[in-house]
């Protein structure tokens, strides 16, 4: 049982990094290259403001998820995420 509770609560954190990430990156010029050259700083910066400063603001994870992302969590990012890295990982 522990083992099945711990992973949903890692694809719920999964899911609600990609839907940041991907705002932020829409919100943070060049922020795939930063994070390549190993500078997280600017995602930090937006992280801490977007997401550290106002979460307890908002009543439950999925309406923290609508403040920052317009929209709710979404499991099919996760599985498009998933289905694109193991597609070509093992050439499926």
């Amino acid at each position: 049982m522990f083992l099945t509770i711990t992973t949903f609560v890692m694809c719920l954190f999964s899911l609600a990094m990609l839907g940041n990430l991907q705002t932020a990156c829409k919100e943070i010029p060049h922020l795939e290259k930063e994070i390549a050259a190993g500078n997280f700083k600017p995602l930090r910066n937006w992280l801490k403001e977007k997401i550290h400063q106002v979460g307890s603001l908002h009543p439950n994870g999925d309406e923290l998820m609508k403040a920052v992302t317009g929209s709710p969590l979404d499991p099919s990012v996760f599985l498009n995420y998933l289905r694109a890295k193991y597609t070509a990982l093992y050439k499926l």
